[in-house]
């Protein structure tokens, strides 16, 4: 037996106040489910809210990341640029004119006796370590002779093509 029906039994309350409690209960109980209805969407709305703002902040720094990344390719790619540059002038500036001649000049090409044919001026600046023999630019097997100013700048950029050098 329910406490209403054991109250209504000792005639502590009466038919119609009962009748009003069970509609008051049903209000509220109806009240509630609408206050937890708003209550769930509230949250729901929040949460997506929280998830945009997290994915927004994800996509901030993976843009950032991408654009530093780009940034230092650029910048990596703008060196080579100089380098390059700076590399071609040297060599087109520091190739020697006229280093061909009749004496023949004896170096170590990777570990075989190679010579040239040089000049004898060629022959002492080689010597006295004001030019040396470097491979020819790009893929070219063929050596040339670059003065020591160019020489600096290519043991500096490419020290793999310097050949030979009796300088410091």
């Amino acid at each position: 037996m329910s406490l209403k029906e054991q109250m209504l039994k000792a005639g502590l309350i009466t038919e119609k106040q009962a009748r009003q409690v069970d509609h008051r209960q049903k209000v509220q109980t109806k009240k509630q489910g609408h206050a937890v209805k708003e209550t769930r969407a509230r949250e729901s709305r929040e949460e997506a809210q929280r998830q945009q703002r997290e994915k927004q902040q994800r996509d901030r720094e993976l843009m950032e990341r991408q654009n530093q990344k780009r940034a230092g390719e650029e910048q990596v790619l703008g060196q080579k640029a100089r380098q390059l540059t700076r590399l071609e002038k040297a060599y087109r500036e520091g190739v020697l004119a006229n280093w061909e001649g009749s004496r023949r000049y004896y170096y170590n090409n990777d570990g075989r006796v190679d010579f040239l044919m040089v000049s004898d001026e060629t022959a002492r600046k080689l010597e006295a370590g004001q030019a040396a023999i470097v491979r020819g630019p790009g893929s070219s097997p063929h050596p040339t002779i670059l003065n020591a100013a160019a020489l600096l700048v290519l043991r500096e950029e490419e020290p793999g093509r310097v050949v030979t050098y009796h300088g410091a």
